[in-house]
């Protein structure tokens, strides 16, 4: 015979899981929206400019300072 205090364990362990399955599949939801409208409007989900961007913003400082690109 199970005893009480494990049958309460178990739902308790049962709720956990299910609310945690519905946390992971809500982020995941959240991220490919972000991803979607980070596409769309052709910013970094992070709101850091893309590698790209940043290659070019380098390469006029370096313009700027006189030095010649590469």
């Amino acid at each position: 015979m199970s005893r009480p205090d494990d049958t309460e364990a178990k739902a308790r362990a049962e709720r956990l899981a299910a609310a945690l399955r519905a946390n992971l599949k809500r982020r995941k939801t959240q991220a490919r929206g972000r991803q979607a409208e980070s596409e769309a409007t052709g910013a970094d989900v992070e709101g850091v400019a893309p590698a790209e961007e940043m290659d070019n913003a380098g390469a006029q400082a370096v313009d700027k300072a006189g030095n010649s690109p590469g």
